[in-house]
């Protein structure tokens, strides 16, 4: 019985070790919004509805915004860094993002910062990604669009969800 146990502590740990960790996410600013802490959080809220992202908690206090985790349908893979599992590297990619923003800002001025927690899966291994801001610094531009110029409207060609 005990043998069992061994080889079956082996084989989780081989495979385990047979991924390679993705590569540590960049360091991103905040983006300066030239519009107001109230104009940016519409804007953000707003950007978030019409890409039907649910926000499960929001503080405008804080400036917090979290969104529920969006399973991708058809992720951009070069949204976030996931590293490799298995003898052969296989890539991995992302599979589910959750979002965060942080607005700041006052009566004249605001800043925004969203940033993504991205998951993939090896089998039964979940393993968070590194982001690579893609994703984020497209949505932080489009609030930064939005609040300035007090459309609701999407940019052409921007994208509608996550996916």
């Amino acid at each position: 019985m005990k043998s069992r146990h061994a080889v079956a502590s082996l084989a989780v740990l081989l495979l385990s070790s047979c991924m390679s960790p993705p590569k540590p996410a960049p360091k991103r600013a905040s983006v300066a919004v030239a519009a107001s802490f109230g104009r940016t959080w519409d804007a953000t809220l707003n950007l978030f509805a019409s890409r039907r992202i649910q926000v499960v908690s929001k503080d405008r206090k804080e400036g917090t915004i979290t969104t529920e985790a969006v399973v991708l349908g058809n992720p951009d893979t070069t949204w976030a860094d996931c590293g490799k599992s298995g003898v052969q590297n296989k890539v991995l990619h992302p599979e589910l993002g959750r979002a965060t923003a942080k607005v700041q800002g006052d009566s004249t001025a605001s800043e925004i910062h969203v940033s993504v927690m991205w998951l993939s899966s090896a089998g039964q291994v979940v393993a968070e990604c590194s982001s690579s801001g893609k994703w984020e610094s497209a949505f932080e531009s489009e609030v930064k669009r939005r609040a300035e110029h007090g459309g609701l409207a999407p940019a052409q060609g921007a994208s509608d969800r996550m996916q």
